[in-house]
This record gives structure tokens, sequence and C-alpha cells, in this order.
């Protein structure tokens, strides 16, 4: 959905006092995701419910500046909640508008949580962004997002371009901030793409770092990627508290087959993380089987159902946890 100069600076008048150029675009986007969703946990924790998915909007506007490039903003409010769910239920007295004096209890548990917000300049050079940033070490990480290799970073300065088939990815956050460095780069061609990143944590003590290493194939409406990564820790004692937890290196491996035809779109995807547990001289393991399927009904809504089976190690948390999750959700896009 995009809108004139006009029809935006009505829709903001009295809220922004910000001078609009004439070549601005903005974009007003959002999802709404609804799902039943359960688990076989034993407990009354497992039981069929109807829950919120992603339930968010945004909103996204770039211009023209000077010297030929364009500076873009993006601003994202997730509410992530049924309606009137989440966040926290107060109560406050105020004075009824028409003057007789009547108490009036009002009651509120919405939650927005800010996310997406950042801003940049791009143009035949690249694009430069601060704010919340790509993560370079994931252009290794090309299978899926069970087990991540790093943390969202939302307080950086990240530079990515284009050249040919390669793909180049730099970011920076200060030691007060996320305190990480990192470099990555893909190269694709004929269906084949190669990633690889590294990112340096902790740069105030030049602590640990973690590489990533990806291949994925694609064609016809079919694709495979595969991806591996290390992550160095911090030794220590091993507890299941955690918070005295300290962990060893961690590695994780993934695969994902994926195939689309017709609307309709299958997944399977394998994922296994392994953490050193160094007082022990043992390895904890985790590991997850997901299966996706989706259908796309046109006008950007679309219904699928994922089913997730999680196996962690007793080492790790001191109880046998298996799991498996299932969902059926369905999502419109705006």
């Amino acid at each position: 959905m995009k809108f004139t100069k006009t029809v935006v600076a009505v829709a903001v008048t009295g809220l922004f006092a910000v001078p609009m150029a004439a070549s601005a675009e903005t974009t007003l986007s959002g999802l709404a995701q609804i799902k039943y969703q359960g688990t076989d946990a034993d407990d009354d924790s497992g039981d069929l419910e109807l829950a919120a998915g992603d339930v968010r909007v945004a909103i996204n506007t770039q211009q023209a500046i000077v010297g030929g490039l364009t500076g873009y903003g993006n601003i994202q409010f997730n509410l992530d909640d049924l309606t009137g769910q989440g966040g926290t239920t107060f109560a406050t007295t105020e004075i009824d508008p028409q003057g007789d004096e009547t108490p009036t209890e009002i009651t509120s548990k919405s939650t927005v949580a800010s996310d997406n917000v950042y801003v940049g300049v791009k143009g035949d050079f690249g694009d430069i962004r601060l704010g919340e940033i790509p993560v370079a070490v994931e252009y290794g990480q090309l299978a899926n997002d069970i087990f991540d290799v790093a943390d969202d970073i939302v307080d950086g300065i990240s530079y990515t371009g284009t050249f040919g088939p390669v793909g180049l990815g730099v970011n920076y956050s200060l030691e007060d901030d996320s305190d990480v460095a990192g470099i990555g780069a893909k190269f694709s061609a004929a269906g084949v793409t190669f990633g690889v990143g590294y990112q340096v944590n902790d740069l105030s003590d030049n602590d640990s770092g973690s590489l990533a290493a990806g291949l994925s194939f694609a064609i016809a409406g079919f694709s495979i990627a595969g991806h591996y990564w290390v992550q160095e820790g911090a030794d220590g004692e091993f507890t299941v508290d955690p918070d005295d937890n300290e962990e060893g290196d961690a590695q994780s491996l993934s695969v994902k087959v994926d195939y689309g035809i017709a609307g309709v779109n299958l997944g399977l995807t394998y994922s296994l993380l392994t953490t050193d547990i160094t007082n022990l001289d043992e390895e904890a393991e985790e590991s997850a089987i997901r299966l996706d399927a989706g259908y796309d009904l046109g006008g950007g809504m679309d219904i699928s159902t994922r089913i997730t089976s999680k196996d962690n190690d007793p080492i790790r948390d001191g109880v046998d946890s298996d799991l498996v999750e299932y969902r059926v959700q369905l999502t419109k896009n705006f």
C-alpha cells in the first residue's frame, strides 16, 4: 500500500511536525497470524488452544537525497497477541469528561513492542544502515533458524553490497551495545549459493568467535540447503541452574529440503546442536525435526501447518525432555 505525500501528510497532521519531501514514498504493511497450537506435554500446558502468531504493523519510507542516493527508514510495531491479551493489567481512576465527578476505572492489557527500527542510505555503492542491522555471520546460515549462530543486533551499523554474483556484509556494534563485529559473503550462480560468515563476540574481552558456512541448491521448485556453524564459549562448571550455567564450545549442523508447486509448499528440516560441557568432559545434544506444509490462498493469505519434534539431552537440563509441538495457522498480509 503506497501513499502520496499529500495523503501521508494529512494522516500524520498533529502527530509529527516533520516536513516531507515531495519524492517521499511511504509504505504501510503488516500481517496477522492466528493459530491453533498444542504439544504432547503431560500437563495442561500442552492442551490445544487458539493463539496469536506474528501480529505486526510496519511503516517504511524512502526518498531521493543528495548525490543520487536514497535515504530510508523503517519502524515496526509488534503486538503478537489476541485482542486484549498480553502486557500487564493496571487500573487508574479518571474524572468523567462530562464533569459529573464519577470515577471511571480504566484497564489495559495491550502490548506493543518496537522492532526492525533502522535508518540508512543506499546507492550504487551499497547500503549503510544504523539501528537493527543484518547479521553478517548469518550469511553462512542457509538452512534454517532453529538454532541461530548469533543473536539479532538492534544497535549497530552495517554495510551490505552486491557485486555481480557476490554479496558482502559487514557489521559492528559498540562495547556498550551488542559488542560484536562480523563479516560475511555469499556467492550465487546457476541455482547454487555458498555462504560464509564470521563474528567476534564480546569485543571488549576478545572472548569468543562464531563461524558459519552453508551451501544451497535450487531448481524448478525444489531446493536443498545445509549449514554448519561453530561458536566458542567460555569454559566453566556446568550446573542445571540456568543462572549459573557456563558452557563450552557449541556446534550445529542443519539440513533443509523444500518443494513448492501450484501454491503448495512442503519443507522438512533436521537440526542438531551440540554443546561441550567442559568440566564433565561430555557433550549435551539437542535436535529437532520439523515438517512444514503451506498453501497460498491468494490475496496475501495462506494457511500452513507445522509439526516439530524436539529431543533434549538430559545432560543439559537434568531431565529427558522430548517434546512434539504442532500448529495450524492462518495468515493475512496487508
